[in-house]
């Protein structure tokens, strides 16, 4: 996934993210197959992980599966995953 900055480039980005996920579920995934996209965090660095589950519902996709782990440190989540299925 793309990393999104608060700026005109954002959107822009927002549209390739849409549309890389759109691409690889029509091209990449084999239909009834899985796509997995996961953001990643770190609490040490008090860097949050990339909201990939709120990104997907809005670019109209639903998960199939959802979850975000904390650190086994603690501080915070440390990984965000959405399943999606190829049709």
């Amino acid at each position: 996934m793309f990393r999104l900055r608060p700026n005109r480039a954002s959107l822009r980005a927002g549209r390739q993210e849409e549309a890389f996920v759109r691409r690889l579920l029509s091209e990449v995934v084999t239909p009834g197959g899985r796509l997995i996209v996961c953001g990643y965090g770190s609490p040490r660095s008090e860097q949050a992980p990339h909201p990939v589950r709120r990104l997907i519902r809005a670019y109209g996709f639903e998960s199939e599966v959802e979850l975000e782990r904390e650190a086994p440190e603690g501080g915070g989540p440390i990984i965000e995953i959405a399943v999606l299925r190829a049709t």
